[in-house]
């Protein structure tokens, strides 16, 4: 996944909003890349799409997006990124028609 499909995976959730922007999104993408480059510089990374993130590393993006969204120092990292998944992620990516075909398992892990 490169950044331009971060933004758009961000959009199409609708996570957007006044709590996390398109460059906010750019930026948590530099960050979870650990290239010197774009750390020093985000911005440069909207004009680079051909970085991409392995698995690992947007594991690390769905993190720092839930931190984002929910600032709370009280709460659990794990249960943060619990709740984000449950509660913001599956239910809007359920409503894309993209992801009609597919049969979500509603069990509480």
């Amino acid at each position: 996944m490169n950044v331009t499909e971060l933004q758009t995976m961000c959009r199409d959730l609708k996570l957007v909003g006044p709590r996390l922007s398109l460059r906010a999104c750019r930026t948590i993408f530099a960050f979870v890349q650990q290239e010197e480059a774009a750390l020093e510089d985000s911005e440069a990374a909207d004009d680079d799409d051909e970085s991409e993130m392995v698995f690992a590393e947007f594991r690390e993006a769905i993190a720092a997006l839930s931190v984002w969204l929910r600032p709370d120092p009280y709460e659990k990292m794990a249960d943060k990124i619990r709740e984000f998944l449950s509660t913001t992620v599956f239910p809007a990516a359920k409503k894309l028609h993209f992801f009609k075909f597919l049969k979500w398992d509603n069990r509480k892990t």
